[in-house]
């Protein structure tokens, strides 16, 4: 039987957030028409609330770069106001800080090893063109990141490829890089852990996103070397590699 006393949309707007009239609650406990209405609302809102969780919110490899200053001036601005009345933009950059907090502690205090029986991957420099800037002869054939660089470093292990890049930030310079291999290969080292080795310690980490990108904010000058490990224990490392001012 079709309701003569249908409830208005405020009526049920009211329901899905809880604030039931006794009136209303008593209409809906004898009407089945509106009390179908009232969970057909509540399904589509719970519908555009999954479709729309964090439409408007920065992706997170922005809020990671806010975080250690690396964005534009107009860029941060937008981030800092959005962060002002977002909480869950808040909550994921607290859970950056403990998890940058923590996983530099147990890096310096025990190192990740890889698990028995698996092989490290130990990258090769590759020249992509014979006017590659190269250390000096006292100084063997190690290759050289600098601060103005034309083109990337290119490093291959096992079939992979690993391109290294520098990056100016306002606090100096951070490291940028790409892994390159098959689809299926690469989807094993989405959200590996980085360490950036400098004077045996780790300077900064990063996880490799979805297309095989990794930033680390910190870079100082001299050796470096980059620990890739994957969650089952493999690590490919980068070694032997130079930064050094122009």
């Amino acid at each position: 039987m079709t309701c003569t006393n249908e409830l208005t949309d405020e009526q049920i707007s009211a329901v899905l957030d809880g604030a039931i009239d006794p009136d209303v609650q008593r209409h809906l406990e004898q009407c089945p028409d509106c009390a179908q209405r009232v969970e057909a609302a509540r399904h589509l809102e719970t519908w555009l609330d999954r479709r729309l969780y964090r439409w408007n919110c920065p992706p997170a490899q922005m809020l990671t770069d806010f975080h250690f200053d690396l964005l534009m001036s107009q860029e941060r601005q937008a981030v800092a106001e959005h962060v002002d009345f977002c909480s869950l933009c808040q909550d994921e950059l607290a859970q950056l800080r403990v998890f940058l907090k923590t996983e530099a502690v147990a890096r310096r205090a025990q190192p990740v090893r890889a698990k028995p029986g698996l092989r490290d991957l130990i990258a090769q420099f590759v020249p992509m063109t014979p006017q590659r800037v190269m250390r000096g002869p006292s100084r063997g054939n190690q290759p050289v990141l600098r601060k103005s660089m034309s083109e990337p470093l290119l490093f291959e292990a096992d079939g992979i490829n690993i391109f290294l890049e520098t990056e100016a930030t306002p606090q100096g310079f951070a490291l940028r890089g790409l892994i390159v291999a098959e689809l299926d290969d690469l989807a094993r080292w989405h959200r590996a852990l980085v360490e950036l080795w400098q004077l045996d310690q780790v300077q900064s980490v990063a996880e490799v996103d979805e297309s095989g990108g990794f930033r680390l904010p910190t870079l100082n000058t001299g050796s470096l070397e980059l620990r890739i490990i994957i969650p089952e224990g493999r690590r490919l490392i980068v070694s032997k590699v130079i930064f050094e001012d122009d």
